[in-house]
């Protein structure tokens, strides 16, 4: 049960408790984000002991890579009543904040937030939002909110494997590779930033079979119109197995249950990264962190004269230090 859910209620957002509920807005954009932003503002909520009335939806469209979005947060949350995160009727609102920061200043000036109030922070991106706020991603998904989310979502049942999976016996690497509509020359964003060159990754790859030489290793990325199936080529020479434009729900069965999560610059692997209890490899973009993840360079590649990527001793001290069985927590 998630630590802000009312036991005896089936709606898991508009029934939690605290002394002030605080509502949110949904993002336009994919269902990571969407999810990622729903923890945030989860973890935001137990931090100032409010209940978490949910997102406010904006009644964009609830597919997302061939997904529903509804049923993707039934996954990763746990919930049965998925509909309740996205309010489309939210109740009249006693405070209404521009933004998380504003919201952030208002409580430490004057508590400035009456008992049983109604809240809404309208922020465009919560996580980027979390440093000028006061807010450090480690602070708020403490091990208690995250074992939380790890007993709670249905991403470690059974019946959730990708038909792959139920014979899996080497330990899994789970490689998150952003493709779609990020090209080299241009992205969503308008410049390359999130493009990590293949070579990087074949050396992350590289390095952890060092460490772990039968490792099995999964590429999980898509296409969209962008790239075909022989521009993953390379990851397949490296006897690495891809999928490419699958459900997002065994993207994630697979990325939270691997031995080892290799992240790209993307909310769609963070969103598993935070239920992964094992061995997270973190590719330094503007979503933060969390404390015990491997922090890699930046630069270095298959080959190239940069730095290593990571170091295998810190992949050597995170296994050491990881006793949780790998298919279940």
């Amino acid at each position: 049960m998630l630590p802000w859910c009312d036991s005896s209620s089936s709606r898991a957002c508009t029934s939690l408790r605290g002394r002030w509920t605080l509502y949110a807005v949904e993002r336009a954009d994919g269902a990571g984000a969407r999810l990622q932003d729903a923890i945030l503002w989860m973890a935001i909520a137990a931090n100032l002991n409010m209940s978490f009335g949910g997102l406010i939806s904006t009644k964009i469209c609830n597919q997302s890579h061939g997904t529903d979005v509804f049923v993707a947060a039934a996954g990763v949350l746990g919930i049965s009543v998925p509909g309740d995160l996205f309010v489309e009727d939210p109740p009249p609102f006693d405070l209404d904040y521009r933004g998380l920061k504003d919201f952030r200043n208002a409580l430490v000036r004057d508590r400035a937030v009456p008992d049983g109030a109604h809240v809404v922070v309208r922020d465009r991106s919560v996580v980027a939002s979390l440093p000028a706020a006061g807010f450090r991603m480690s602070d708020l998904l403490t091990p208690r909110f995250l074992q939380s989310l790890r007993d709670s979502t249905a991403l470690f049942d059974d019946w959730m494997l990708p038909a792959w999976m139920p014979d899996q016996k080497l330990p899994l690497v789970a490689v998150h590779l952003r493709r779609g509509d990020v090209v080299a020359a241009n992205d969503s964003y308008g410049e390359g930033h999130r493009m990590t060159p293949d070579a990087w990754y074949y050396e992350v790859v590289r390095r952890i079979r060092t460490v772990l030489p039968d490792a099995d290793v999964h590429v999980f990325s898509s296409t969209e119109g962008n790239y075909a199936s022989q521009d993953f080529d390379g990851y397949r020479l490296r006897h690495m197995t891809v999928h490419l434009d699958g459900n997002i729900l065994d993207s994630w069965v697979a990325m939270a249950r691997a031995r080892v999560l290799v992240m790209a610059k993307s909310s769609f692997s963070q969103v598993p990264a935070f239920l992964n209890p094992h061995c997270v490899i973190y590719q330094p973009y503007w979503n933060m962190p969390l404390e015990g993840w491997i922090v890699a360079a930046r630069e270095g590649g298959e080959n190239a004269a940069g730095p290593a990527p990571f170091e295998t001793d810190e992949l050597k001290d995170c296994l050491d230090r990881d006793r949780t069985p790998q298919a279940r927590v």
